[in-house]
């Protein structure tokens, strides 16, 4: 069974989007910044390591590097000025490598996407779609699923969707994508 794409696709962006927050308190020079990056980038790592991607190492050397500096200076005005700059200077290269393994996933969801897009009119319009009062929406998506891998000339896309991101996947985007109304 595939892992899934959505997931770490979404929890990859809230951390993308969390990282303005940490440069503001850079920028305001409060005293927690360091110790904000730090855990953004650990808790990064968890999303990367927990679904087998190897940018975990890159971001773990990024922490290396940034308590490297805090090894090498003996004096504690100079080191917390030098792990802080360290910290900044990590900033655009956790977010590169982070992006790209966003934009990765991001990527393959489109396609998904652009195929139900495509798919959902043309089974409509051939009767496929037939959810009634009182049905159960999630084995009315399972049985949408499987008369679409069955259809001659649907079925192709539908396989190639599953083979790109897992049938749980698939199954979220496509109950995203079809309008019951």
């Amino acid at each position: 069974m595939l892992r899934s794409v959505l997931t770490p696709c979404e929890e990859l962006q809230h951390q993308l989007m969390n990282v303005g927050s940490i440069v503001n308190h850079f920028r305001d020079k409060k005293n927690d910044a360091v110790p904000q990056w730090l855990q953004w980038l650990e808790v990064t790592e968890e999303i990367l390591k927990k679904n087998n991607f190897s940018e975990t190492s890159a971001l773990a050397g990024l922490r290396a590097d940034i308590l490297a500096v805090a090894m090498e200076i003996d004096a504690p005005r100079k080191r917390k000025k030098a792990i802080a700059q360290k910290s900044l200077e990590s900033v655009n290269v956790a977010q590169d490598i982070v992006a790209s393994r966003h934009n990765a996933l991001q990527e393959k969801i489109e396609q998904v996407r652009t195929l139900f897009r495509q798919i959902v009119p043309v089974a409509k319009q051939a009767g496929l779609i037939r959810f009634g009062p009182g049905q159960d929406f999630t084995a009315f998506m399972e049985d949408f699923l499987q008369q679409l891998q069955q259809h001659e000339q649907l079925g192709p896309g539908i396989t190639a969707a599953i083979a790109a991101i897992g049938k749980t996947d698939t199954l979220r985007i496509m109950a995203d994508e079809i309008d019951l109304t």
